[in-house]
């Protein structure tokens, strides 16, 4: 697997700048509009890209929103394995 290294940079590069960005101002707008610390774990959870990132946030959003946001990360990481195989 030979791939373009510039086009890997350009890849890994958009991905972060989305991600951090995301990772800080997503779980103070979840307090602004007031959702629940469950839906805020799920939220970030469900929409971040990068684990790590959705481990920032959802410490930012607290130890509840955390757990959720962990949990749903890691089910999608999950899933995503179990299609990867399933389509190969």
């Amino acid at each position: 697997i030979n791939g373009d290294k510039k086009k890997l940079s350009l890849v890994v590069s958009l991905v972060l700048i989305v991600a951090v960005p995301m990772m800080v101002f997503m779980p103070i707008l979840a307090q602004w509009i007031g959702l629940s610390d469950e839906v805020t774990g799920a939220w970030l959870g469900g929409t971040i890209d990068t684990t790590g990132a959705v481990v920032g946030a959802g410490t930012i959003a607290g130890e509840t929103g955390l757990k959720y946001a962990t949990i749903i990360k890691f089910s999608q990481n999950v899933l995503l394995g179990v299609a990867a195989f399933a389509i190969s």
